[in-house]
């Protein structure tokens, strides 16, 4: 989870953006601690591979499951455990290239 540094509603942090990602777009943030609120973020790409997000809190009164359920949705395409349990062999496969 990124370190937000933030003055009342309002936060700020930094981070990772994929190569190509444009200058200026929007993106939903959700904490996943208490008091589970959310904001629709303005991210800039300060340099390559790099952006400042800025936002402004907003109440949504959700209890954690609510919270932490909309943050893995990864932007509402959320996988079912049907996805995970179908794809898990492929978890496996990587690992046994890694062990010697």
């Amino acid at each position: 989870m990124p370190n937000t540094h933030g003055v009342g509603p309002f936060f700020t942090h930094t981070l990772n953006l994929k190569p190509g990602a444009p200058f200026l777009h929007t993106a939903p943030t959700d904490e996943i601690e208490p008091p589970y609120r959310r904001s629709k973020s303005l991210i800039i790409k300060v340099w390559a591979g790099k952006g400042v997000v800025l936002g402004r809190w907003r109440n949504t009164y959700r209890n954690e499951d609510a919270a932490l359920y909309t943050a893995i949705q990864g932007y509402g395409n959320a996988l079912s455990t049907d996805d995970i349990r179908d794809n898990a062999h492929r978890f496996d496969e990587d690992l046994d290239e890694l062990v010697i």
